[in-house]
Order: structure tokens, then C-alpha cells, then sequence
């Protein structure tokens, strides 16, 4: 009875040499979550039950086992904490290989359970980073080399865990982190001539903790790393790992400008909304330098310190009459035209409650049956849109996508693939039978008119929406108003 249960275990080995990872060795096992020196010992013992195929078992790149009858050359061998840094996953107090090094061990088996006695408490060993609540500072990012970690949920603590990860015998001294999203593990700091101040250079907010600083656009903040045998998602600490907070989308009046002078958008989008912008210039100031978000022409986000001259102000429904692509109830600016709002923060969600269903409000235009009207194009300007998929629906969206305020009251087609928004007719002078100037089919729909060579067809339509004049240019070209 005895034989159908018998068992034999690696004996873990205190001794480890590191080696520079030069060959093509044959993988037995990869695990990103379980990798530890019984792991890999254990497997490489139970691929040779004769005991005289494998004398080694080796670790590379903190997850990848392999099972070896001799040691590479002396010529590739390096020091620990040059090649073979890394914690293994599965015991923080052990080496699992490094980049580009890989860690041997002597392969011995015993009938000793290794989870017995004192070393089971040695298997799952576990460190962790000490999260500094002490100053830190920000530098220039000038010089640092490819990032140990990108991550779009960055932390404090995602980054220091990743250090210490890499770093079992104390070779870095600091976790960095720069562009809100790029982690490194530094022996130094920078020099003294790259310091910034935190609120210049290193404003973003982390992704993972509202209420951290990581980084800037050409800023990295630096952090002590330490470690400690305390999880950091324990007791009080839990609820800060992932602390947030929003944008309190302002319900108050906002004031439009003329777009004279903003640099660059901080954000560029087919999908903004106020929400949108405001998270965005959230995201990017943790320190309360921005005290208002603005958006341009319906996808161009700015944040910004204070308001433009008075001179420059402009009525909502002359110069800021896009719809938000998001939220077809919001304006977002206008051509040539942009929209303030007061930033403000919230702990709440605004996702959340009668906000929510605001998010996405979406409006649409109601395609008329009605009898539309056919006259000559003589004095409209540059159509709105252009497009070789022209239909009813196409062009009478795009008029209604940029008149929130409700100045438009046509929508009109020529040439078979030329929109125009209209506020009032042409002179009745200039109407003609649908059949005679109008008959060009829409690309999108051959049931519809999409005026003619010359012509332009209309038809009755109320929008609500309400865009700038542009200048009159006169055209030759037949239009289909609707």
C-alpha cells in the first residue's frame, strides 16, 4: 500500500549562482502568478524519475523554469544584483532570474515534505512596498531610460510594487513616475538643476488614486522605496488606493469667446462632452491650477487658469452653437468659437443618480414627408458637409449637430452631395419644378432628391441648433433644400 502513494520533493538549496542569459534553453513551465523555487524544483523532479537527466533547475525572468544537466560557461556568470534581481512571484525573498539573467540551483530530491516545519511559512513569503507619506519631488524628465512599467491604472503603489518586484537585493532606492502612466526604479536621484516645482511639471493625477501626483507632460515625481512585511490594502490605508474624484458638471451659465489665442487642446476627441473635457483637465491638475475647462469646435478640450478678455466674448448662439458629440444637449464650442465652464470637484460619481441619464442625451432630426422645394443655387455660401454618401438623414444630422440654440429652419442638398443649414428660403424668384432642376438621386438613398446639376432642393424642417453666417459665395450649382 505504502508504494502507491510515495513521494518525492525537491530540496530547496540556499546556494544560487546567477548566469547571463546567453542560450536558447528549453522552457518547462512559465507562470507570471506561482513562480518560486519549490515551483520550478518541483516540476523539473517530476520530469526525471531517474535522477540522471537533470542536475540543475533554473529561473529566468521571474516566471520561466527550466530544468538543466550543467551550468553554462564561467564566462557568462554575473553578480546577483546585476542580472538576477527579480522576486519570484510566489516568494518575495527569493530570486527568480532578472533581465537577461537567469539563476541555477543543484537539483536534489529528499522524502521530506518542504511545506512542513519552518520553511512552510518560508514559501509564501511576501514583502511590500512602504507607500511614503513623507514630501516628494519632481524633476524634468530629461534623461531616463525605457520604463519598467506602463500601465493606464498607475498607482503609488503599482509602481513601488513593481520595484520591489525587481529588486530583491536593495539596488533602487526610488520609485518615479512620469505621463501619469510610466513607472521606474532609480539608484539616484536626478540632479539638483532638473528640480521643478510639483505644481508645473508634475500635476497629473494617477489613474488608480485621484489624490496622488504622477507625473507631468515632461515631469517624473520621485518617491523613497521601502519595504515592509504589512500589506498596503489593510487597515485605514485600504481606502485610499483607490481614492477618486470627478468633475461637478456645472449646471450655471457658461460664456462664449472668440478662439484667438489657446495653445495646444489637452485632449482631442469624436466623443466629447462637457463630462469629458472636465475629467480630462481633472485628471491633469491635482494641485487646483486650472479653474476652468473649455472646448472648440465640438472635439478640442482645453483646461485653463482664467478667462479670456472680456473683448473677445461672443453670444452662445452666434460663435459656440456645436452640439457635443457625446451630449447632443450640450454646446461645445463652435467654428472659430470656444465655451468656458468653472471647474470644479466632487466625490460623487456623476454617473450616478438623475446625472446619469444626462451623460448621453442625444437628439435627432425628424426627416420630413412633407413636399420640399426645388430653386437655382445663386447666393449660398460653403456648404456644411460634402460627402459622396449624401442623403436626407446625412445632411439634416449635420445641421442639426451644429444649431443647439434652434437658428437653422432648413436643411438643404445640391449637386447630389452638398449639405447647407439654412435659417429662412431662397426668393421665390429663384424656384423651379422639382423634375427640371432637382432630379439627381442621393447616393445613400435613390429615393430621394438630392437637388441637381444647378439646383438646390428644400424642404420644411425645424432644427435647434445655431451656427455663425458664413460669407456668401456664389455658386452654379443646383440644390435640393429639405
Amino acid at each position: 500500500k505504502f508504494e502507491q502513494g510515495a513521494k518525492v520533493y525537491p530540496v530547496i538549496p540556499d546556494s544560487l549562482k546567477c548566469y547571463e542569459n546567453r542560450y536558447e534553453l528549453t522552457k518547462v513551465l512559465q507562470s507570471d502568478d506561482e513562480m518560486s523555487h519549490l515551483v520550478c524544483a518541483s516540476e523539473c523532479v517530476r520530469r526525471d524519475l531517474y535522477g540522471k537527466k537533470f542536475k540543475y533547475f533554473a529561473i529566468a525572468n521571474g516566471d520561466r523554469c527550466f530544468c538543466e544537466s550543467e551550468l553554462p560557461p564561467a564566462k557568462y556568470k554575473r553578480k546577483l544584483n546585476e542580472k538576477c534581481s527579480y522576486r519570484c512571484p510566489r516568494n518575495d525573498k527569493q530570486s527568480c532570474g532578472g533581465p537577461g539573467g537567469i539563476v541555477y540551483f543543484k537539483l536534489e530530491i529528499t522524502n521530506t515534505p518542504p511545506e512542513s516545519g519552518k520553511y512552510k511559512k518560508k514559501q509564501g513569503a511576501k514583502v511590500y512596498p512602504a507607500i511614503p507619506n513623507s514630501s516628494f519631488e519632481c524633476y524634468i524628465d530629461e534623461y531616463l531610460a525605457k520604463p519598467k512599467l506602463k500601465s493606464d491604472n498607475m498607482s503609488h503603489l503599482i509602481c513601488a510594487t513593481e520595484c520591489v518586484r525587481r529588486d530583491l537585493y536593495g539596488r533602487f532606492k526610488y520609485f518615479a513616475i512620469a505621463n501619469g502612466d510610466r513607472c521606474f526604479c532609480e539608484s539616484e536621484l536626478p540632479p539638483a538643476k532638473y528640480k521643478r516645482k510639483l505644481n508645473e511639471k508634475c500635476s497629473y493625477r494617477c489613474p488608480r488614486n485621484d489624490k496622488q501626483s504622477c507625473g507631468g507632460p515632461g515631469g517624473i515625481v520621485y518617491f523613497k522605496l521601502e519595504i515592509t512585511n504589512t500589506p498596503p490594502e489593510s487597515g485605514k490605508y485600504k481606502k485610499k488606493q483607490g481614492a477618486k474624484v470627478y468633475p461637478a458638471i456645472p449646471n450655471s451659465s457658461f460664456e462664449c469667446y472668440i478662439d484667438k489665442y489657446l495653445a495646444k487642446p489637452k485632449l482631442k476627441s469624436d466623443n466629447m462632452s462637457h463630462l469629458v473635457c472636465a475629467t480630462e483637465c481633472v485628471r491633469r491638475d491635482l494641485y487646483g491650477r486650472f479653474k476652468y475647462f473649455a472646448i472648440a469646435n465640438g472635439d478640442r478640450c482645453f483646461c485653463e487658469s482664467e478667462l479670456p478678455p472680456a473683448k473677445y466674448k461672443r453670444k452662445l448662439n452666434e460663435k459656440c452653437s456645436y452640439r457635443c458629440p457625446r451630449n447632443d444637449k450640450q454646446s461645445c464650442g463652435g467654428p472659430g468659437g470656444i465655451v468656458y465652464f468653472k471647474l470644479e470637484i466632487t466625490n460623487t460619481p456623476p454617473e450616478s443618480g438623475k446625472y446619469k441619464k444626462k451623460q448621453g442625451a442625444k437628439v435627432y432630426p425628424a426627416i420630413p414627408n412633407s413636399s420640399f422645394e426645388c430653386y437655382i443655387d445663386e447666393y449660398l455660401a460653403k456648404p456644411k458637409l460634402k460627402s459622396d454618401n449624401m442623403s436626407h438623414l446625412i445632411c439634416a444630422t449635420e445641421c442639426v449637430r451644429r444649431d443647439l440654440y434652434g437658428r437653422f429652419k432648413y436643411f438643404a442638398i445640391a449637386n447630389g452631395d452638398r449639405c447647407f443649414c439654412e435659417s429662412e428660403l431662397p426668393p421665390a424668384k429663384y424656384k423651379r419644378k422639382l423634375n427640371e432642376k432637382c432630379s439627381y438621386r442621393c447616393p445613400r438613398n435613390d429615393k430621394q432628391s438630392c437637388g441637381g446639376p444647378g439646383e438646390l432642393c428644400i424642404l420644411n424642417w425645424k432644427s435647434r441648433i445655431l451656427l455663425r453666417n458664413q460669407a456668401s459665395v456664389r455658386s452654379r450649382h443646383r440644390l435640393c433644400m429639405s
